[in-house]
């Protein structure tokens, strides 16, 4: 690929328009989106609330100068400029990692589901658990996800929930 070609602003506008289109709403019981401005506390929760490599997933050339993907916005920055442009209070917290059992953070995500007006819940998968060659032997969404969710929905039932993924996720697990 020719210098002059890597992030020409006819391919990132088209790659742009390819991840809207790729976004799907499954459903919005009680309506909580769009987010209005009547929203005044917002509890970002979850492992990929920070996660700039896993928004580029694992098909790209260089996409950011140097490889350290600060070329990115994070959920966390994009959800704290809205808050400063729009109003608002943000309230982030990881609350646990892709995967794994540590459930260290549940106490401070609740703390921040249980003082918010809508959870927004950041989740999904990442290269550790699925890519080229690398196949997991379940779908369902990592059990300390689904966990963190759970949790957070005895303090808010106000949850959107927001998946990043390569491959199907199922969600059985995740009943609130």
């Amino acid at each position: 690929v020719e210098p002059n070609v890597v992030r020409a602003e006819k391919h990132v506008q088209m790659a742009k328009e390819a991840t809207a289109q790729g976004m799907v709403l499954l459903k919005n019981e009680g309506h909580l989106l769009p987010l209005l401005n009547d929203t005044p506390i917002v509890a970002l929760i979850g492992p990929h609330i920070h996660d700039r490599k896993a928004m580029a997933g694992n098909y790209l050339g260089e996409l950011c100068p140097g490889s350290n993907f600060d070329c990115i916005t994070s959920f966390a920055e994009g959800f704290s400029n809205a808050t400063t442009r729009y109003g608002g209070t943000l309230l982030p917290v990881e609350g646990c990692a892709v995967s794994g059992t540590d459930i260290s953070g549940f106490p401070k995500a609740k703390d921040a589901a249980s003082q918010a007006d809508v959870v927004i819940f950041m989740g999904g998968l990442d290269g550790s658990l699925e890519a080229e060659g690398k196949d997991r032997p379940d779908i369902r969404l990592p059990s300390v996800q689904s966990k963190l969710i759970q949790e957070i929905a005895q303090v808010n039932a106000n949850i959107v929930l927001v998946l990043m993924h390569g491959g199907m996720v199922g969600l059985d697990a995740v009943t609130v």
